[in-house]
């Protein structure tokens, strides 16, 4: 059996990805603070309302990104579920066929794996 802190976050939606990047620095540093007294690999699940390659899930995927005129920088890094078992469509639409990804989990690489 493993621990893990799990957890999950629902962005203000339809606002564009600049308030869901302003969610993942709230939330990633919330989590490094639970992690902080809970030393266990965390688990992000999420209705993100954005697309795989939009600047707040690159942030979430390296750690670090310039973006809407700032550089934003987190301490830990995740690895996206899906696109991980599904590198060549690592963005499919989760919603009635439009063009974009809303639902992700996500598994933290660093500091601590899962």
């Amino acid at each position: 059996g493993y621990t893990l802190i799990a957890a999950g976050t629902h962005p203000l939606c339809c606002q564009g990805d600049y308030v869901v990047m302003e969610a993942v620095d709230f939330v990633i540093r919330t989590l490094s603070g639970v992690q902080g007294q809970h030393p266990y690999p965390i688990v992000l699940m999420g209705d993100l309302n954005t697309g795989y390659y939009q600047p707040s899930q690159q942030l979430l995927r390296l750690g670090q990104m310039d973006a809407f005129g700032r550089h934003w920088q987190i301490p830990m890094t995740f690895t996206d579920a899906w696109a991980e078992l599904h590198p060549g469509n690592p963005d499919p639409s989760t919603i009635n066929n439009d063009p974009v990804r809303l639902d992700y989990v996500y598994f933290q690489k660093t500091p601590i794996s899962v």
